[in-house]
């Protein structure tokens, strides 16, 4: 009976780690627009692998190469490289995606995805999302 308790117990524990905590209220597009310093179209040219430091065998998040197609706010170079930890809430892109990224630059030059919880940071590209980002960039004008 002990060993049936402790394993729920460490069930429990690691369960609960294992989901982002997330504001009560869902983070908005234009919030999401507002709050990153770029926001862009981009196709994932590749994927890097960023190790943990601390732990030879995890994962401190990935380097995601990206084409740039368009760019709805901030200023971006073609070819962006855009880091996403890896946290619960961390932003996983596929290779050769098409995908609205919302990018905030972190400490140094290192850029940083969303890493947000709301529904919007792993959008692939469509007329109609982008038609929105468009709205909440001359909201925020």
């Amino acid at each position: 009976m002990r060993t049936l308790f402790k394993f729920f117990s460490i069930f429990f524990i690691v369960s609960t780690n294992a989901f982002a905590v997330c504001p009560e209220r869902p983070v908005t597009l234009c919030e999401m627009v507002q709050e990153s310093d770029w926001v862009i179209r981009g196709r994932v040219e590749s994927i890097q692998i960023v190790k943990d430091g601390d732990d030879p065998e995890g994962i401190d998040g990935w380097l995601y190469h990206l084409n740039v197609i368009s760019t709805y706010r901030g200023i971006a170079k073609p070819s962006l490289i855009v880091f996403s930890p890896n946290t619960t809430s961390r932003i996983v892109l596929n290779q050769d995606g098409d995908y609205f990224v919302f990018i905030s630059k972190a400490s140094g030059e290192l850029l940083e995805t969303g890493n947000e919880c709301d529904n919007y940071s792993e959008s692939k590209y469509n007329f109609k999302l982008e038609n929105q980002i468009l709205k909440c960039v001359s909201i925020s004008k």
